[in-house]
C-alpha cells in the first residue's frame, strides 16, 4: 500500500539544529494561534523531509528572530497572548515559551511506523 505524501509549507525565519540536521520554523497563523514544525534536511534528494507539526493557540510569536533551540530538545519563543492588544503608547507584554521534546521523539523506526494502518482498505 503507497502511503500518500504531503507537503508543508514552510514560512517564517529558520532555525537550524546542525547536530541533528533539523530545520524548524514558527510564526503566526492566520488564525488565532502559532505554528511550529520541524523538519530533517534530506542530503541525498536536497528536500525536507516533515517530522512535526504543532498548531498552538491562544498566543502569537513575537519577533521570529528571537526564537532558538537551547540544545538538542528545548526551543523557546517570543509570544504575546490573542487577548493582548497594544493600546496607544503602550507595547503588549511578551513572554517566551518552552517547548520541550521528548528525547526518543523521532527514534521510532519508519518500517513500523504508518499513520494509515488503522484505515479500511
Amino acid at each position: 500500500m503507497d502511503i500518500p505524501t504531503f507537503f508543508l509549507v514552510k514560512t517564517g525565519y529558520p532555525h537550524i539544529l546542525p547536530g541533528k540536521n533539523w530545520i524548524s520554523y514558527i510564526g503566526s497563523n492566520n488564525d488565532v494561534g502559532s505554528n511550529f514544525d520541524i523538519s530533517t534536511y534530506v542530503e541525498q534528494s536536497h528536500t525536507q523531509e516533515n517530522l512535526l507539526y504543532v498548531n498552538f493557540t491562544n498566543f502569537k510569536i513575537g519577533d521570529e528572530a528571537k526564537a532558538f533551540w537551547a540544545d538538542d530538545e528545548t526551543f523557546y519563543a517570543e509570544v504575546y497572548p490573542t487577548n493582548s492588544a497594544s493600546s496607544n503608547g503602550k507595547k503588549q507584554k511578551a513572554a517566551f515559551i518552552k517547548i520541550k521534546l521528548k528525547a526518543d521523539l523521532f527514534r521510532m523506526k519508519k518500517k513500523y511506523y504508518n499513520p494509515y494502518s488503522n484505515w479500511p482498505h
